[in-house]
C-alpha cells in the first residue's frame, strides 16, 4: 500500500520504494497517520538517506523491516 504512494511520489526516479519505506519507518512505527504532504516530504529526505548511505544499506534496512 505505502510503496504505491511512494512510487507516486518518485515521478520515475529509480530508487526502490521498499527502500524509502524502511527508512520512513526508522522515524515512524506506523505510516497511518502521516497526511499527504508530510508523506512526499518525507520520501524526499530518505531520497537524500539512501544517496548519503547507499543502495546496500538502504536494502539491509528494508529487509530489518520485512520489506
Amino acid at each position: 500500500m505505502y510503496q504505491n504512494i511512494i512510487k507516486e511520489f518518485l515521478n520515475g526516479r529509480k530508487y526502490d520504494p521498499r527502500h524509502i519505506e524502511g527508512y520512513m519507518r526508522l522515524q515512524y512505527h506506523t505510516l497511518d497517520h502521516l497526511d499527504r504532504d508530510t508523506f512526499k516530504k518525507e520520501v524526499e529526505v530518505c531520497i537524500g538517506v539512501i544517496d548519503a548511505a547507499g543502495k546496500k544499506m538502504a536494502e539491509k534496512n528494508a529487509q530489518s523491516f520485512g520489506l
